[in-house]
């Protein structure tokens, strides 16, 4: 498939936004993890004394949302190149649900 087409901006704007959802559930995660120390609530979890946030945490939540993003940003815009026309021509409402149905949401 000719990748010429592709809308780069499309690509960098999931990318930008999955990383900013990774970080924001990367401080919750680490937040609550504190706050359950510090209530007192380990004793009511299983391993909560286990639970750590460490290189390879962060490794596998940077690859998951880098993936994640790559598919959701790329099936849209190489269905759109496909299509011989680019994401910034299409109606938002097309851009919309080939996005939704690259995500396996649409119907």
């Amino acid at each position: 498939m000719d990748l010429r087409g592709v809308d780069i901006d499309a690509l960098l704007e999931s990318l930008i936004l999955s990383l900013l959802g990774a970080g924001i559930g990367w401080l919750v995660a680490l937040g609550l993890i504190g706050l359950i120390k510090e209530v007192g609530l380990q004793e009511s979890i299983a391993r909560a004394d286990r639970v750590a946030f460490d290189g390879a945490t962060l490794a596998v939540c940077v690859g998951m949302t880098g993936l994640v993003s790559l598919l959701t940003g790329l099936l849209p815009a190489l269905k759109a190149a496909s299509a011989g026309t680019g994401l910034k021509d299409l109606p938002n409402r097309e851009v919309l649900q080939l996005s939704s149905r690259a995500e396996g949401r649409g119907r």
